[in-house]
């Protein structure tokens, strides 16, 4: 079984929120936006002996109550025959926790079918029951139901009616705990899934080898697994079954045939001819060795102690290490998988981890999600951070941004979150001038994946993102915020990022991923209008040319042709996106978007002047040589902080900084 979704009422800053969970989920946003409370809700859930205060109230207001509900999918045949009296049609499993109260450990109830008339009925006093009974009972629907006037044969009929019209029935929240009882809750649904939430702060209660931390609950899970897995333990186990059942059958015969005889003499009092026989079955037998504690030492720098007296930069590295363990060992084909689902909560996992580190783990928790491990048959995790390196466009659909705004009721901020998925990316793409129906949700990942480099990924931790071509894009525009005629204007200390992408056919999905997930974006792109005079030559040509040299030059039109158009359909797209005014060959600086009639070359060498750029460009490319120094960022970069400098000025690169800016600062 896996978590598919996640539904949070009145719990700290979130008033009311739901998000669907994959094998991998990753929430982003500003610090205080409340990333954390999702994983802390989880840990709310599984903890059956947290309790909550006041301030894990929705504006510390405990009028209502905090609920945390979540919906499993994907269950198992054992699974489904254990909670089937609590699944809806699809074979899914809904458990909700209450919290009614400051220093409540909370309530879990689960959903079984039942006829919502009949739950509404006033069962007391009886008259009013006997009363609401007959109304029913003059309903179409329920006329069906028999002519009884007592409290238990109504409850009966009303069970009755139940049984017989299983597809009438709809899930309603039980009236009594989930399984009947809390620990029973708990037990019944650990059995078949576990949370484990490694928080960020590593405070001394968190990270040692005690009960409930991290440490003793991977390693409890992995000894748990080995010990299954060994041999010897298994043959002890049935050794000591095999001996607990060959006992139970003297037992039976004798001290259980005792008992059975006094309590048979004591109901000869009331019935005469009765024989009571209590015995204990040996086919429901089960005995399972305890798994022992496991401690965890560690010898650095030649002492030997226990782990939890280590660094924190060493506890967590332990913790990570157990889960590239769990990724990196799959069961074999002579080894079995437990049946369990593991989620993993954890905040900030780059945490005390150097660069190559964070790559590293990012990749674990990605294997994890995907293929599970030996010790768990599904992982899911979910973790919040503020590192690029942590995720990647390609996981887009995986992503939650985490944001917080101002709430009325209560004048004050709650949390809100973004998503995007493959699907909406899909349909959003299907609506522009070049897509048409015939676009796909394969062609859309394929092509996401080789979009654009790997900086984008600042881009989910900015408030404003800048896309654009290619990297000579990025030094004109940071050359031109810094030497602005109003002042520097430093855009990545605004919280901007300037993100290349690798042509203007890789722009459009970030684009709209970014809106998505209510990141401002700032697109900026060339409209290549020499491949409309390219074009315009190939057809001159053509029509002058005869024989083989007309063969080729139809050749060359048609590539010429198919260019133009590549090049206008995604002009076209773009200015879509951005609520311009449509048309092949743009040049416009707008309040989203800019774009330029050639190349930003060309637009530098009009405003700058073309006789003093094409200096300055041989100037700076003596010493680095570049075979193409107009597209050599270090050349570029040196050419026109130089030339802004000196007092020269790109009229449409000024705008565009002071448009971004404006952008930016919008709430």
């Amino acid at each position: 079984m896996k978590i598919e979704q996640l539904d949070i009422k009145n719990f700290r800053s979130i008033k009311q929120e739901k998000i669907m969970l994959d094998g991998l989920t990753i929430f982003v946003g500003p610090n205080g936006c409340g990333k954390s409370n999702f994983l802390k809700a989880l840990q709310y859930f599984y903890e059956p002996k947290i309790r909550v205060t006041k301030d894990d109230f929705f504006a510390r207001s405990i009028d209502s109550s905090i609920e945390i509900e979540i919906l499993y999918g994907d269950l198992t045949q054992n699974e489904i025959e254990h909670f089937s009296k609590y699944l809806s049609s699809d074979k899914k499993l809904s458990v909700i926790k209450r919290f009614s109260s400051v220093d409540n450990t909370g309530t879990y109830y689960g959903q079984t079918k039942g006829c919502s008339a009949f739950r509404k009925v006033d069962r007391k006093p009886v008259d009013t029951f006997k009363k609401q009974f007959a109304d029913l009972r003059l309903l179409p629907e329920f006329s069906d139901l028999p002519d009884v006037k007592t409290g238990p044969t109504m409850e009966d009929a009303f069970s009755a009616w139940e049984t017989n019209n299983p597809e009438k029935l709809s899930l309603i929240e039980s009236e009594t705990q989930f399984f009947g009882f809390e620990n029973s809750s708990v037990s019944s649904l650990e059995k078949f899934t576990k949370f484990v939430y490694i928080p960020a702060v590593m405070s001394e209660n968190h990270l040692t080898d005690t009960r409930n931390s991290p440490i003793a609950e991977l390693t409890d899970i992995l000894a748990r697994h080995k010990l299954k897995e060994d041999a010897e333990i298994k043959a002890l186990q049935e050794e000591i079954k095999t001996k607990f059942i060959n006992r139970l059958r003297p037992f039976n015969t004798g001290e259980m045939n005792i008992l059975s005889q006094g309590i048979t003499k004591a109901m000869k009092a009331y019935y005469s001819d009765v024989d009571i026989s209590i015995y204990l079955d040996e086919e429901t037998a089960d005995v399972t060795l305890p798994v022992p504690k496991a401690i965890v030492n560690v010898k650095e720098g030649g002492y030997d102690t226990i782990l939890s007296s280590s660094g924190q930069g060493l506890q967590r590295a332990f913790v990570l290490s157990l889960l590239q363990y769990f990724a990196e060992h799959r069961a074999g084909a002579d080894e079995g998988t437990e049946p369990l689902n593991l989620i993993l909560g954890i905040d900030e996992p780059e945490l005390y981890q150097h660069p190559s580190k964070q790559k590293l783990f990012y990749s674990v928790l990605k294997a994890l999600a995907e293929t599970g491990s030996a010790v768990a048959s599904t992982v899911q995790c979910c973790y919040t951070t503020h590192s690029p390196l942590m995720l990647n466009i390609s996981d887009f659909n995986n992503i939650i941004r985490v944001t917080k705004i101002l709430c009325g009721e209560v004048e004050m901020h709650e949390t809100k979150i973004f998503k995007s998925s493959l699907s909406e990316l899909s349909a959003r793409e299907a609506t522009l001038p070049s897509k048409g129906q015939a676009f796909t949700e394969l062609k859309t990942l394929s092509g996401m994946i080789n979009a654009v480099d790997s900086r984008i990924n600042e881009g989910f931790f900015s408030k404003t993102v800048v896309l654009m071509e290619g990297p000579s894009d990025i030094v004109a525009l940071r050359a031109a915020s810094k030497f602005h005629s109003e002042g520097n204007f430093d855009l990545e200390l605004h919280d901007i990022a300037l993100i290349s992408c690798g042509g203007k056919p890789n722009i459009e999905k970030p684009k709209i991923i970014f809106d998505d997930l209510g990141i401002r974006t700032y697109t900026v792109w060339d409209s290549d209008y020499k491949t409309w005079q390219d074009l315009e030559k190939a057809i001159s040509k053509e029509s002058i040319t005869e024989g083989v040299e007309k063969t080729q030059a139809s050749a060359r039109r048609q590539s010429a042709e198919a260019a133009a158009k590549s090049s206008s359909d995604k002009n076209r797209d773009l200015l879509v996106l951005n609520n311009e005014v449509v048309c092949d060959w743009p040049e416009h600086v707008g309040p989203t978007s800019a774009s330029f009639k050639d190349t930003i070359e060309d637009l530098l060498k009009r405003e700058l002047g073309e006789e003093y750029l094409t200096m300055m460009v041989d100037k700076h490319n003596k010493a680095i040589q570049a075979k193409g120094p107009w597209k050599n960022p270090l050349v570029m970069k040196n050419v026109l902080e130089e030339a802004f400098n000196s007092g020269k000025r790109s009229e449409s690169l000024e705008k565009m900084v002071l448009n971004i800016i404006t952008l930016n600062s919008q709430r």
